[in-house]
């Protein structure tokens, strides 16, 4: 991030509030020129602070339309990170999988507080995907991905989003999927936890929810153990996360 150290700082805040200000009205940052003139910095400087933005992902150039702000992405971040880690040493996905289990599992009342209608049928139209796609003895990954980011996007929280979506994309090249009976299996599984959710049952959308967190853990870590001893291609295999 830009050096908030020194005669830097104060321009530094300035330029923080403006990208800020840019993102909440949805508009393009001012061109070098009026920023030049506005914070009475030369060109150089200016492009070091805007370039420490872009690094971040923060500031972003359109050819021919200039340049535009958006919120950091952490889960890119992560993903960039530890990806290259995780394939090396699979055994990290675990520590990542228990991270995302205790987001899901404190963030489900405010998520259930503010499902609307609309949420309801688009988890009921995940479900009826799942299913469909079991009964043909087909995985169905991109569906159950978008029933847990539909559900939690509920939260309204950002981060939580960021990191749901890294801990997906991470896993999304090393995942075998189950036999057709375990996946009949998961797919009741959602349909279970979309008719607690429908009820505002939270006691029994949270129990439902976290034994099926449990059961995917248990599964990554026997995938595990098989890999280990298999061949180090096979080792990066492994069953489906829910």
């Amino acid at each position: 991030m830009p050096d908030t150290t020194g005669s830097n700082n104060f321009i530094n805040d300035q330029i923080a509030e403006l990208i800020m200000e840019c993102i909440d009205e949805h508009k393009k940052l001012p061109t070098e020129q009026e920023l030049m003139e506005r914070f009475q910095i030369n060109r150089f400087a200016l492009r070091e602070i805007l370039n420490a933005y872009a690094v971040n992902g923060i500031i972003v150039s359109q050819q021919g339309s200039g340049r535009y702000a958006q919120f950091p992405d952490l889960g890119v971040q992560i993903k960039n990170i530890w990806a290259p880690f995780i394939k090396c040493r699979p055994s990290l996905l675990l520590d990542f999988f228990e991270i995302r289990k205790c987001l899901e599992l404190s963030s489900l009342p405010i998520a259930m507080q503010n499902l609307r209608p609309d949420d309801l049928l688009q988890l009921r139209h995940h479900t009826d995907a799942m299913l469909k796609c079991a009964q043909a003895g087909e995985s169905f990954e991109s569906f159950d991905r978008d029933f847990h980011c539909t559900l939690f996007a509920c939260t309204g929280n950002l981060f939580f989003k960021q990191l749901l979506t890294a801990f997906w994309d991470i896993c999304e090249d090393s995942i075998i999927w189950p036999s057709s009976n375990d996946l009949l299996y998961v797919a009741q599984q959602h349909i279970d936890i979309l008719e607690a959710l429908a009820c505002q049952d939270e006691a029994k959308a949270s129990e439902l929810l976290n034994m099926q967190l449990v059961e995917s853990r248990n599964q990554i870590a026997l995938a595990l153990v098989k890999g280990s001893q298999e061949s180090p291609r096979e080792h990066n295999a492994f069953v489906a996360l829910t």
